[in-house]
């Protein structure tokens, strides 16, 4: 590797200068895009609007498929529920003597 010979400091104007003539300039990728999305084909239909968004998410296939699933669920988790024993209200330690006497 060669290295540049060493030279006496510089003013700031100078090495502003020589960095621009060191450093390339950075491609405009802006543009680049710009012109690449100008020469692809344009789609033959036109985008769609809210209501065809819409009405595409409400067709009957998908509105049947989350039904199901969530009947699916609701079934599940009910079954879940009633197969386990029902809670059972116990006290919590053994009565104290207090409670004893105001109960008597």
């Amino acid at each position: 590797m060669a290295s540049k010979p060493f030279s006496k400091p510089k003013s700031f104007s100078e090495l502003v200068d020589q960095s621009r003539a060191d450093i390339p300039k950075c491609p405009d990728l802006r543009f680049s895009i710009r012109q690449r999305l100008s020469q692809a084909p344009k789609p033959e239909a036109p985008p769609l609007g809210w209501m065809d968004i819409i009405l595409q998410w409400g067709s009957i296939g998908r509105v049947k498929a989350g039904f199901g699933m969530a009947f699916t669920a609701l079934m599940l988790t009910s079954y879940m529920e009633l197969t386990r024993p029902e809670p059972q209200q116990r006290p919590s330690g053994p009565p104290m003597r207090i409670m004893q006497q105001l109960g008597n």
